[in-house]
């Protein structure tokens, strides 16, 4: 490593949805994408599973030299196994909390649909920005998702005349950070019409993919 800061490729996992409920098939899967990871950077890094506690154990290297390796990953992946809603895995946190794969799939479907239609409709606004545009919500609205039959929220095409909802950045500066915070909020309203705060007690992550234009272009 000649640079203070090294980022490698992005890597690809696969695998086939029947086999994504076990969790010894998704450990074979993650082994094969760190191997592939570790040739590329001359660094190992590879994962465990303890089948006895259900547990995934990411393995860093010893080497003293790299201070902070971190692992970027996809908060679906991360809550898979084991480690909640985060994007990144370091030395801090190396193995996950306990992920049960014996669970009925029929049934776990059938209470999302059922969370996803209690819950209804779901505002999706953009805190760094403030708009008057909506009663009793301050922030800029950005799209509504709705759930569809298996329980999964998504955006309607009709919504925004099959155009993807735009939003700007909030300032920063651009030699001072490496990341750009763009914070969102999810709203539902109650039986009187009310919007409210989204106070799911489980988990839920966002798939979707953000596309940068330069203020002086046109979508």
């Amino acid at each position: 490593v000649l640079e203070n800061v090294f980022i490698p490729y992005q890597l690809k996992m696969e695998i086939k949805k029947i086999d994504s409920f076990k969790n010894e098939k998704y450990a074979t899967a993650m082994k094969e994408s760190l191997l592939a990871l570790s040739e590329f950077t001359n660094t190992r890094v590879t994962l465990n599973y303890d089948e006895a506690t259900k547990k995934f154990k990411f393995i860093f290297p010893p080497n003293p030299e790299v201070l902070r390796t971190t692992i970027t990953l996809p908060t679906d992946l991360a809550e898979r196994l084991g480690f909640g809603l985060v994007d990144s895995v370091n030395r801090d946190r190396t193995e996950g909390d306990r992920v049960d794969d014996d669970f009925d799939v029929t049934k776990t479907e059938t209470m999302a649909r059922a969370l996803g239609y209690d819950t209804g409709m779901i505002l999706v606004t953009n805190e760094s920005k403030t708009s008057n545009t909506l009663i009793g919500i301050s922030d800029q609205l950005m799209c509504t998702v709705y759930p569809n039959a298996v329980g999964v929220y998504s955006i309607s095409p009709l919504e925004n005349c099959f155009e993807p909802p735009t939003m700007s950045l909030p300032n920063f500066f651009s030699g001072g950070q490496n990341d750009v915070s763009v914070p969102y909020k999810l709203y539902r309203f109650l039986d009187n019409n009310e919007p409210a705060k989204l106070d799911w007690k489980i988990g839920a992550f966002v798939c979707g993919q953000l596309r940068g234009l330069k203020p002086d272009q046109q979508v």
